[in-house]
């Protein structure tokens, strides 16, 4: 686990490099903020900004009672919901994400595009949480007949199809086509 100790925008090259995939299905660029931070096992994490606004102050409300910490949860989805932006943590990635890690960025960048798709963008945080603790790095792991998968599966399986060369064939596209090729409104 690494604390981020330098921040920057996502670049040209690494917004060029997502809308290859997402098309206009992302936020913009000055909405996500790319760290040199890790998590558990040096692991890379994308959550939406308003959580750890959020998340500092319901540290600090846990002593003042069941009313603040309802008021904070309440703030939570709120935040939440009016999402201003994400923050991408890739650890020692982070100088040169787009040209040495690319399929990193694509796979953190489904977060993004998870969380934007959601209601409450905090839910691909939750699922994603909720797979890793219960199947462990199995979370990853996706059967592609399937069609219903998990935050980490579909962000495993659009990061394969993106690192076979975006194969326009196969199961795979045949996903992403369907699924991340749509518009906004699909």
């Amino acid at each position: 686990m690494r604390i981020p100790t330098r921040f920057r925008l996502l670049s040209e090259e690494e917004y060029r490099l997502a809308l290859e995939v997402f098309n206009q299905n992302l936020p913009s660029k000055r909405r996500i903020i790319v760290t040199d931070g890790s998590g558990i096992s040096d692991r890379a994490f994308t959550i939406p900004i308003s959580l750890i606004l959020i998340g500092a102050v319901t540290v600090m409300a846990i002593p003042f009672g069941l009313l603040t910490a309802l008021i904070v949860f309440w703030s939570l989805c709120m935040a939440s919901c009016l999402n201003p932006g994400y923050l991408m943590n890739v650890g020692k990635a982070y100088p040169n994400l787009g040209s040495e890690h690319p399929s990193l960025l694509i796979h953190e960048i489904t977060h993004v595009w998870q969380g934007e798709r959601a209601f409450f963008s905090i839910t691909y945080v939750l699922n994603s949480c909720f797979h890793q603790i219960l199947k462990g790095h199995s979370a990853y792991s996706y059967d592609i007949q399937s069609q219903k998968y998990s935050v980490e599966q579909e962000a495993q399986l659009i990061e394969d199809w993106f690192t076979a060369g975006k194969p326009e064939t196969g199961p795979l596209w045949q996903y992403v086509k369907s699924k991340v090729k749509a518009s906004r409104e699909d």
